[in-house]
């Protein structure tokens, strides 16, 4: 009598407290994104190269309040103009952090439907794909073109090596709007996908 191989399901299945839980590939991506948002909060230290890269100002992590600055001829602590810019660089982790949370809900929910028995479509996950990179667009902090720190485009903040000021703000608010159209124009490419996918389940 031969043994006959598994099938997809028992593969990636398992039972816990008397029942049976599937697990799904897109969990798989979930957790990567989980883990980057958990990272790049918690794990990562938060450092920037300084005056073309000889000097690094090292600001400890997320929620702490270190403003270091470590040079080839000396170490000392940041007065406070390089404690502000520190601030900026923390906050701009944390938004990162935020966005790959949020955008780590995706591939969690084409996840369920999987585990439930569900068909995904292809169509689904580029919509996903998609809604992923108009939230990260969204939510996701960026740099100007002069070096600027400009927060995510849901609010405003500024920071250039430390000397925030008008002329950063006015670089952050030219730039903004060219980022959330591109984020709604990601976000506008998705509903063909959903579209489709809906259609090819609706055949199915």
């Amino acid at each position: 009598m031969t043994r006959g191989a598994k099938s997809d399901e028992d593969r990636r299945s398992w039972e816990l407290f008397g029942k049976r839980f599937v697990w799904s590939h897109f969990w798989w991506v979930a957790a990567l994104l989980l883990g980057l948002a958990v990272a790049r909060t918690f794990l990562m230290p938060v450092t920037t190269d300084w005056i073309s890269g000889t000097t690094t100002l090292d600001c400890g992590y997320t929620y702490t309040a270190d403003a270091t600055v470590v040079g080839d001829t000396e170490t000392r602590q940041g007065d406070a103009p390089e404690r502000a810019e520190c601030a900026q660089l923390r906050d701009a982790a944390a938004e990162r952090g935020v966005a790959y949370a949020v955008i780590a809900i995706l591939p969690i929910w084409l996840g369920v439907r999987q585990s439930r028995g569900h068909a995904v479509p292809w169509q689904h996950v580029a919509a996903t794909v998609c809604l992923g990179v108009s939230l990260m667009l969204l939510l996701g902090p960026h740099q100007a073109g002069n070096k600027a720190e400009c927060g995510s485009p849901l609010w405003v903040a500024a920071s250039d090596s430390g000397r925030a000021g008008d002329a950063d703000e006015q670089s952050c608010l030219i730039e903004r709007p060219s980022r959330v159209a591109w984020a709604v124009l990601w976000g506008i490419a998705s509903v063909p996908f959903v579209i489709a996918g809906t259609r090819t389940r609706d055949e199915d």
